[in-house]
């Protein structure tokens, strides 16, 4: 490893220690101990599970220069830090672990919360695949898919409220529907930014060309977020769990999946 590698992994390795220690000081801090907080246990292990689907992935889809080398414990070091970095911003979101998972006790938050955490790591796992000159490439591509599905979330939530019927409605399945949508999110921005590294306008431009599904989950989530949004006028679904929730979450995710395997190898 160069001497500029060294430093990156120290940097990112302090990043890690201190993110996931503020994460699991908020969900699982001295105050919340004993509370009967449904998924919070879940929850508190979410940025293992975000980097066990990103070393999984690394595994099957890095460049043959990472795989079984040292370099996987190097990217590994680094996804470590991208997930604790989000998992500390992740109330940019709207939905706040410790506010609205923990202390309201509310399970609309929490699996929209374990859906983001997931979402957000498929989104970095793609910036690592193909192959490039160095770490700071993987940097470049997971901050723009990860930023993309930020973005794409804030949209939607501007349109649709999605935000306000999670975290005041504990509506369970707009949590559900919009943490789905995330995954999906993910799935796409991951594949936009996979690829062996040429330039920095050519990656622009492949993303673009890839990535442009994104946008049409979003607008599909502000016509169904909006038609599905509870109103006191409106009689209940029934099953509204699976009907409101699962349902279409897991029509985003298929699709989303049916894209990549459509577009294909980088």
């Amino acid at each position: 490893m160069s001497d500029d590698e060294v430093m990156a992994l120290l940097i990112h390795g302090a990043i890690a220690v201190v993110t996931w220690w503020a994460w699991l000081h908020g969900v699982l801090g001295p105050k919340h101990l004993g509370r009967r907080v449904p998924g919070r246990l879940v929850l508190a292990q979410a940025p293992l599970l975000a980097l066990g689907v990103v070393v999984l992935l690394l595994g099957v889809f890095a460049a043959s220069d990472v795989v079984g080398t040292i370099y996987m414990g190097f990217y590994t070091v680094v996804g470590a830090a991208w997930i604790g970095a989000f998992c500390w911003l992740i109330g940019l979101l709207g939905v706040h672990p410790r506010d609205d998972a923990v202390e309201r006790r509310n399970p609309a938050a929490v699996v929209f919360l374990l859906c983001a955490i997931v979402g957000l790591a498929a989104a970095f796992a793609g910036s690592n695949f193909g192959d490039g000159p160095g770490w700071w490439v993987v940097a470049f591509c997971a901050a723009i898919s990860m930023g993309t599905v930020l973005g794409l979330w804030m949209l939607v939530s501007a349109f649709t409220g999605d935000v306000e019927t999670i975290t005041i409605g504990r509506d369970t399945p707009t949590g559900l529907r919009c943490g789905l949508l995330l995954i999906a999110l993910g799935i796409v921005m991951g594949r936009a930014a996979a690829g062996d590294w040429v330039d920095v306008p050519s990656t622009l431009v492949d993303f673009a060309a890839i990535g442009w599904v994104a946008p049409l989950l979003a607008l599909g989530e502000v016509v169904v977020g909006l038609a599905m949004r509870p109103r006191p006028n409106l009689p209940s679904m029934p099953m509204p769990i699976f009907f409101r929730g699962l349902l279409p979450g897991v029509v985003y995710v298929a699709m989303a999946v049916l894209y990549v395997v459509l577009v294909g190898w980088w």
